[in-house]
């Protein structure tokens, strides 16, 4: 891919105040979006998700995580029971995942074949080159 980095505001002398956008072709992107839907309802399909993961789900949204949080919230303190919590934000989260973890997980939940194959050869070996627009 052609990664683009677009700049957010702040220091322009800053790599962090830049978001990479990745330019790819038509077919590239059509392809990614037909294997991104197949996969996440095959995941929907066998119950892989847990129901309490709302982030990059159809039909979760924000709104629906802090009801949810919100109801287990108010049931334990109308129950005298405690409530803690524990939020983390991940800087940078996806590019720390490990792509060897990533495949070897997509097997363990039934991801094989031609499937996998195509997970393998997009996730393994990629290249990249930065274009600097002035």
């Amino acid at each position: 891919a052609i990664i683009v980095p677009i700049f957010k505001r702040g220091d322009p002398e800053s790599v962090e105040q830049y978001r990479p956008v990745s330019l790819l072709s038509i077919f590239s992107k059509l392809f990614e979006k037909a294997m991104r839907k197949r996969l996440l309802d095959f995941l929907e399909i066998n119950n892989i998700l847990s129901p309490k993961q709302f982030g990059f789900r159809k039909g979760n949204s924000t709104e629906d995580a802090i009801r949810a949080l919100m109801t287990i919230v108010n049931h334990s303190l109308n129950s005298n029971k405690k409530v803690s919590g524990l939020f983390i934000d991940f800087t940078k989260a996806f590019d720390l995942v490990s792509h060897d973890n990533l495949l070897i997980k997509l097997e363990a939940v039934g991801v094989r074949g031609a499937a996998l194959g195509w997970f393998s050869s997009y996730l393994t070996g990629r290249k990249q080159q930065v274009r600097i627009i002035k």
